[in-house]
Order: structure tokens, then sequence, then C-alpha cells
């Protein structure tokens, strides 16, 4: 979702996104909508250069807790 969103400010189109859009397909991560955009350059579009250094993880998260020391380090 990151990627499309970046992919498509680099080319100046507005995502409009809608998550977690069905509670009967629980898989779906969002729904998206691609308007014209601007003519103005984004930040997130300057980021454009980075999608394919990316890496991501694409199984399911345990039910497991994240403890607050670990949440608290992700904050700062």
């Amino acid at each position: 979702l990151m990627n499309l969103r970046v992919a498509a400010a680099a080319q100046r189109v507005r995502v409009l996104v809608q998550r977690l859009p069905d509670t009967a397909q629980p898989d779906w991560l969002a729904r998206v909508r691609l308007e014209d955009g601007s003519d103005e350059a984004s930040a997130e579009g300057a980021l454009v250069e980075s999608i394919e250094e990316r890496r991501t993880y694409r199984r399911r998260f345990s039910a497991r807790e994240v403890d607050a020391a670990t949440v608290d380090q992700l904050l700062d």
C-alpha cells in the first residue's frame, strides 16, 4: 500500500485509501481510488527512488501483544 501511494504521488496522482473496507473480507487491506492530482510534487512522491530498496513482511502477524518498551522504542 505504501509503495502504491508513493508511486502515485511521484506521478502526481491522488490516492484515496479506505483501510480495512470490508469486515466480510478480513484479508483486504484497503480499497484504493486514484484521482487526478495536482501540479505540485509531494513529500511522499519524493520517496519513489526508495521503492526498490524497501522490504516487507507478508505473513500474518501473531496475536501476541507487543511489550510497552518495544512500542516506546518504535515511537522514538
